[in-house]
């Protein structure tokens, strides 16, 4: 049975649903307000109930603060409903709906089908046309079933499809890049040059664009991480030298700052790299010719923060909520290099290191600060 959080500040609606989930062997657990709660409160359930509309704390901005951070499906129960209200709810990370005024057999079924419980029986009863609601409703329930199904395993053949065209769009490019350098090492004249320069830094760019994509299908499969005991000074030194080769181009200086980091650290490796990289690359690209970034790295052998604060344009209302999302994009915002995959990539890792991605804007607002914490991965 599941562990279930509901938070309202309607205590006869928390009293219900505690009474109807407790019903069915649930652990149900009622709370009036959202302040005060924390990420790592919630990790404990398997399904959290939230009100949208609540005096301290709205059920929108709880969710948005959380979602990152918990894994566990959320319930918005709402007395809003303009579509716009749903859209936007969905938009902050919510699962489901449950729209007031509701039903026991609704919350019930949203309940079972936010969990992907789909395979439950009904009770029948002594009226027909309840019986046929019912009957209706088990078989719902195993169409969707077989629905949800379908959509993940075409899920995963979507990220191995990616992959797979990235990996073999590499092969031309390789050929178009090698005929391309092999030209630039001919005398041609200023115009000729000026062309194949052109055509070389495209295909510079089309690479990135490539490995990113990788990096996102690697980072969305959900197997075991390719965790391993590494070295920290070592792994310190290869982002020092990514971001200092990065920096230079553009005469931008950066600051190193380091804070009781563990001689060692278990995670993946890899994926860290890429992760951190990624944030970096974001710095340099909106820090302007001779600005600065300053890169921060503290911890202990159980967490490691990461803290890039560059002196760029920073990050909008709209990118503050959503950069993270895969393929985000929005013109004039700090999105457009990486066309919203490389933050995307770094709230993954930290998410499957049991961590999370953090972005704000520096308080002098002459630009943006991004916080990677990473907790030590788990053995297997």
């Amino acid at each position: 049975m599941a562990r279930i959080l509901v938070i309202d500040d309607e205590e006869d609606i928390c009293r219900l649903i505690v009474k109807v989930l407790g019903r069915d062997g649930h652990t149900v657990t009622a709370k009036n307000s959202a302040a005060g709660l924390e990420a790592p409160d919630l990790n404990q359930y398997d399904l959290l109930i939230l009100d949208v509309m609540m005096p301290e704390v709205d059920g929108f901005s709880f969710c948005y603060q959380i979602r990152r951070a918990v894994d566990c499906p959320i319930l918005f129960l709402t007395a809003k409903t303009m579509e716009q209200d749903i859209v936007e709810g969905f938009a902050m990370g919510a699962d489901d709906y449950i729209k007031k005024p509701f039903g026991i057999a609704e919350l019930r079924a949203r309940e079972r089908i936010a969990r992907q419980e789909l395979g439950f029986e009904k009770n029948m009863t002594g009226i027909r046309e309840l019986n046929a609601v019912l009957g209706s409703i088990e078989e719902m329930g195993a169409t969707l079933e077989e629905s949800l199904k379908a959509q993940w395993e075409m899920e995963q053949n979507r990220r191995m499809q990616i992959s797979a065209v990235a990996h073999d769009i590499k092969i031309p490019l390789t050929v178009v890049r090698g005929n391309v350098e092999l030209l630039l090492e001919e005398d041609f004249s200023g115009e000729d040059m000026e062309l194949l320069e052109g055509i070389s830094a495209g295909t510079g760019k089309i690479e990135q664009y490539l490995g990113l994509l990788s990096d996102a299908a690697k980072a969305e499969n959900t197997g075991k991480l390719r965790a391993e005991c590494f070295s920290v000074a070592e792994w310190m030194d290869e982002i020092e030298r990514q971001a200092g080769a990065q920096c230079r181009r553009k005469a931008i200086v950066l600051h190193v700052e380091k804070e009781s980091l563990p001689e060692t650290f278990y995670g993946d490796r890899e994926l860290l790299i890429r992760a951190v990289s990624n944030i970096l690359d974001n710095a340099v690209e909106y820090t302007p010719q001779q600005g600065e970034i300053t890169f921060f790295a503290g911890g202990s052998a159980g967490q490691i923060v990461f803290r890039v604060t560059d002196s760029g344009k920073g990050f909008s209302d709209s990118s503050l909520r959503f950069a993270a999302r895969q393929f985000y994009t929005e013109c004039k915002e700090r999105s457009g290099k990486h066309y919203g995959l490389g933050l995307f990539v770094a709230d993954m890792a930290a998410r499957r290191h049991g961590g999370r991605l953090m972005l704000a804007n520096r308080q002098d607002g002459s630009g943006a600060v991004v916080t990677l914490a990473v907790g030590r991965a788990h053995s297997s």
